[in-house]
């Protein structure tokens, strides 16, 4: 008796501790059961989750959910359309592939074993708040309420939509963006009531211009009031209309302030007003100048541009009237911007106009070409059938071509910047040069040449061709980097030297070769050996060069220096 009333008892408090456990499990089971139930109403944030959100104009807006009033109310808008919103099987297709406001959020866990949590939203909201919806981060598609919709249209973020009403864009000289120290602004939005939109923040930036031209304030809707006042320091230099800027006197290499406050008064039946105060820094540096080095060459020639006061090459535009078939690439060199301008021996002669600019300054130059002045040729190299299929074939002529252009064009080709060369080049006509008795020039530059026992097959020389003993050191013609070292059926082995502003010489035929790309080399260093190599009749030397593309005679410069503008 005793016995099965102890068993009893045990079997009660047994079932009382499993109650008791249910009842304490019950608002886990339904928090759980919420969570499933619900999980596409909320990304699931933390009071530290951080709500960013980018509209298709590329302002952002930043919330965090532990923020104050207006983080709160934007974190309510946005979990309501979630929560509220119907499913859809897509967009329809006037909105589907249009821009989207983009809603990411990020959460950080205080535990560095939970990864951070990030989410994000595609948002396709228009003015008509019964035709907006939203894609998950699933891809799923969700037409948002009316009344959520008409929410977000009340908020400052949803003025990207009203594009009728867009806060005012003021650039300066054509395309320098100047960002408002203070925006304050109002605009017509859902209800016919006026929504505000503020912005403020600093401008630091340093803008240059060019000291030869007045300054260009442009805004993308006129103000109806605006002033403008300039300071050089403390001293106050202008005070009047932004538009009316002739008075000013610019002075080079001076720090000056501007000050502008503008204003778009309220009318009846208007969509937007406010005003906008804008302070920023300017750097007035002297004008741009472009100067030739030589305004007279021949065809195979070049001549160098050089110009002043150029802070981004990539702004200086070209042009030429006829065609030179070829855009300078501009480097710096110190102070000073250069570029070649090649003439190939194949342009036509006569006057060529350039038009080039910096800026708001544009310059006029004249360039005058002259009929080559060593005369065209045509020369037979006889050479066997079995030479021409070995390194003449139509295959090893575009392995040969493809790889000049490579050499000529790719920056990893080429010095940075600067220039190494100095002085008139190697004169290798003169046979002492080479320590060999009796080398001669046998193919010059500009000829065409015939080979015999290939029909139909010739070329123009790019270079000139020297006949020499094997195993004679080759100098390098002046100052420059190693850029390349290789074979190729054409030239056999060979190397390439960039001398700076993109002029490089050509050496091959070589039996062998006596540096590395990367070397740095002085006048008349020693780069290989002579040899007979490629495709090549007996022992020689081939020696070209190119300015950028354009293969040049080196001629001229056995004599004289390459002609650099000077400046006054």
């Amino acid at each position: 008796m005793y016995m099965n009333t102890k068993k009893e008892l045990n079997l009660k408090n047994l079932l009382l501790l499993f109650l008791a456990l249910v009842v304490l499990f019950i608002p886990t089971y339904i928090a759980i059961t919420s969570y499933y139930v619900n999980k596409k109403d909320s990304p699931g944030y933390s009071s530290s989750t951080v709500m960013e959100i980018t509209d298709p104009d590329g302002r952002k807006y930043s919330y965090t959910a532990g923020g104050g009033d207006e983080s709160k109310e934007m974190f309510g808008i946005f979990e309501s359309t979630r929560k509220s919103s119907s499913s859809a099987a897509s967009l329809p297709a006037s909105i589907s592939g249009t821009d989207f406001l983009l809603v990411t959020y990020t959460t950080d866990y205080d535990d560095p074993e939970i990864e951070t949590k990030t989410e994000s939203y595609q948002y396709y909201f228009s003015t008509d708040s019964s035709a907006c919806y939203y894609k998950d981060p699933d891809g799923k598609t969700f037409k948002i309420a009316g009344k959520d919709a008409d929410a977000f249209l009340s908020s400052n973020c949803a003025i990207y939509l009203y594009k009728d009403a867009a806060p005012p864009v003021l650039t300066v000289s054509g395309d320098k963006v100047i960002s408002p120290s203070q925006l304050n602004w109002y605009y017509l939005s859902v209800g016919n009531e006026y929504k505000s939109f503020t912005d403020s923040g600093s401008n630091s930036e340093t803008l240059s211009y060019d000291v030869g031209n007045t300054l260009d304030f442009k805004f993308s809707t006129d103000p109806g009031v605006c002033t403008l006042k300039v300071y050089n320091g403390s001293e106050l230099l202008y005070d009047g209309a932004y538009n009316n800027l002739g008075s000013l006197d610019l002075k080079r290499n001076s720090n000056l302030t501007f000050n502008m406050q503008a204003e778009w008064p309220k009318t009846d039946g208007c969509q937007y007003y406010g005003s906008a105060n804008y302070v920023f820094g300017a750097a007035i540096t002297a004008p741009a100048e472009f100067v030739l080095g030589q305004s007279e060459i021949y065809q195979g020639e070049f001549a160098v541009i050089g110009a002043v006061n150029i802070t981004d090459i990539s702004g200086i535009t070209f042009n030429c009237s006829p065609a030179l078939n070829y855009n300078p690439v501009f480097y710096s060199d110190g102070a000073f911007t250069y570029a070649l301008i090649p003439v190939s021996y194949g342009l036509s002669t006569g006057e060529y106009t350039i038009t080039i600019g910096y800026g708001v300054t544009t310059q006029t130059l004249k360039l005058k070409v002259n009929a080559f002045r060593y005369g065209y040729k045509d020369s037979n190299l006889s050479v066997s059938k079995a030479l021409i299929d070995s390194c003449y074939s139509a295959e090893d002529i575009a392995e040969y071509n493809e790889l000049v252009k490579k050499i000529c064009t790719q920056p990893e080709y080429s010095v940075e910047s600067g220039r190494y060369f100095s002085g008139a080049f190697l004169d290798y006509q003169n046979k002492n040069l080479l320590t060999a008795a009796g080398a001669k020039l046998v193919l010059g530059f500009g000829r065409n040449v015939k080979l015999t026992n290939a029909t139909g097959k010739s070329f123009e020389h790019t270079g000139i061709d020297f006949e020499v003993d094997s195993g004679i050191d080759v100098p390098v013609m002046n100052k420059g980097k190693v850029v390349y070292t290789g074979n190729c059926d054409v030239l056999g082995t060979f190397v390439v030297v960039d001398h700076g502003l993109g002029l490089k010489s050509w050496y091959a035929h070589l039996s062998s070769v006596s540096v590395a790309v990367g070397d740095t080399l002085t006048s008349g260093q020693i780069i290989g050996k002579t040899g007979k190599t490629g495709l090549t009749l007996d022992k020689r030397l081939h020696i070209g060069l190119t300015a950028g593309e354009v293969p040049v005679a080196p001629y001229a410069l056995w004599e004289n220096s390459v002609v650099i503008p000077t400046f006054s």
